[in-house]
């Protein structure tokens, strides 16, 4: 036996993990959906209560490190029925600097619905609860050589209406604070249903599970495509400048092209599946290898690049002859579009593992790893993982 835990703990080692993916918005790791029972051959007794800390450490994309926190509590209303509440603090580390914040809140329900000597179903429901819209931000200042470029366009326009009155037109903001992109941010902005079943043979276990957004409050507005090629009227009416007009350039942000875009991200639904094996070390001890697939079930949708709002710009476009009308909706127009995440859509699969250890008959210590070997090209949500370890601690009273 010994043997064979050093194999299947080698192999997993062994394997490249330079693919992207993990990709788990919390259906994989909730409740029976993750096999973390307390209870072994060393205690039968009926614990009514448990808490849970634990910490992980994923690699995200553009080598972010994300570290997450969790306290878990957990509630047995009878042997077979129980209730889950999770809450993380989430700190992740990258080029683009540090950032902290609370996680979004889980909460779950599970339910054994049958069992005998060599078989056990158990339903599992749940909720997920964002902290915050997915808009932690962090302030820029305009480049130096754009400083002038307000009162350029507003002599333009000036010119173009023949008015006498100033204008002040504020189409570039000295400074804004832009949001970091998903794999910074602390929470999905997201409203998710969670359900699933697990069904145990033995030493094995078959899990099935859905996660679905049912209220998007995504208000990240990281878009790495530029909102105007060249800064020029159509026709006979060139600017008295020319430059890329995209806020990661203007405001010094080029970092910010390496990773996804998401604005107002509308994420689509998950399903998964679990199959993994326990193997016994003594009457105290377990380890699980398995495999983790995530299906996304549909490519996900980001709004369109839209300018900067421009104050009044729609008051002094009534002053405006038709035709100049619509050449300043073409440059400015507000009209956002949604756009599908192409390479968004379909599978990531995961090896896992996991260690088990009950001690003093009240506490149990959990180690887990896992990482992907088939993946999407795309993955706007910032759940992108190269890499997940984790370690924790449960006591049951």
């Amino acid at each position: 036996m010994n043997k064979i835990i050093i194999f299947v703990i080698a192999t997993i080692f062994t394997i490249n993990a330079s693919a992207q993916g993990c990709s788990d918005a919390g259906i994989c790791t909730m409740g029976a959906l993750k096999q973390t029972s307390l209870k072994t051959h060393s205690d039968s007794v009926f614990r009514r209560f448990s808490i849970g800390l634990n910490h992980s450490m994923g690699i995200g994309e553009v080598s972010t490190n994300v570290h997450i926190s969790s306290l878990t509590a957990r509630v047995f209303l009878t042997k077979n029925t129980q209730v889950q509440v999770n809450m993380p603090l989430q700190i992740a580390s990258g080029k683009l600097g540090t950032v902290a914040g609370l996680g979004d809140l889980t909460i779950g329900f599970s339910q054994v619905l049958a069992q005998n000597k060599d078989w056990k179903y158990t339903l599992q429901l749940g909720a997920r609860i964002p902290t915050n819209a997915a808009n932690i931000s962090t302030p820029a200042t305009l480049r130096p050589e754009f400083q002038n470029v307000n009162k350029q366009i507003n002599d333009l326009i000036k010119d173009l209406i023949n008015t006498p009155i100033p204008l002040q037109f504020d189409l570039l903001k000295n400074n804004i604070d832009i949001t970091y992109p998903m794999v910074y941010q602390s929470s999905r902005g997201t409203y998710d249903f969670m359900g699933g079943l697990s069904v145990e043979y033995k030493t094995w276990q078959l899990a099935l599970g859905y996660q679905v957004p049912i209220n998007s409050n995504n208000e990240n507005d990281v878009d790495n495509n530029k909102y105007i090629d060249s800064v020029k009227l159509p026709g006979n009416l060139p600017l008295p400048i020319s430059f890329d007009l995209s806020y990661n350039y203007i405001y010094g942000l080029e970092a910010y092209n390496e990773y996804f875009s998401s604005r107002k991200l509308n994420r689509k639904a998950d399903f998964m599946y679990r199959i993994q094996k326990s193997f016994a070390v003594g009457n105290s001890t377990k380890l699980q290898v398995g495999l983790l697939g995530i299906y996304h079930m549909g490519n996900d949708v980001i709004s369109s690049p839209k300018i900067p709002d421009i104050p009044l710009l729609n008051t002094a476009k009534l002053l405006l002859p038709a035709n100049i009308k619509s050449q300043i909706d073409n440059l400015f127009g507000g009209i956002e579009r949604e756009i599908e995440v192409a390479g968004s859509k379909g599978t990531t699969l995961n090896i896992t593992a996991s260690l088990q250890h009950q001690f003093a008959k009240r506490f149990q210590f959990n180690f887990d790893m896992g990482f992907p070997i088939v993946t999407r090209s795309a993955q706007p949500d910032g759940l992108k993982r190269s890499f997940v370890g984790s370690v924790g601690i449960e006591c049951a009273f």
